[in-house]
């Protein structure tokens, strides 16, 4: 069975580590954040993060559904 992943939309600005410190510091269970980047290398705006368990992904979803990432973008999650 797959695991689970949900799909987080960003501010451009937003990098790698800065998602998976968000989500690492406020969620159980993640196990990678996968941050889409164009030809250039610049964030695409959107990332998936992959979770251990179904439950961890909807505990995330309901705890990070309109926070800024990163911190002070004004883009919410």
């Amino acid at each position: 069975m797959a695991k689970p992943r949900v799909f987080v939309v960003l501010d451009k600005r937003a990098t790698r580590r800065g998602v998976e410190r968000a989500f690492r510091e406020t969620c159980e269970g993640v196990d990678s954040v996968d941050l889409k980047k164009d030809a250039r290398g610049a964030s695409r705006g959107f990332a998936y993060v992959t979770f251990a368990e179904p439950a961890h992904a909807f505990a995330a979803a309901e705890r990070l559904d309109g926070a800024e990432i990163p911190p002070g973008s004004g883009k919410r999650a």
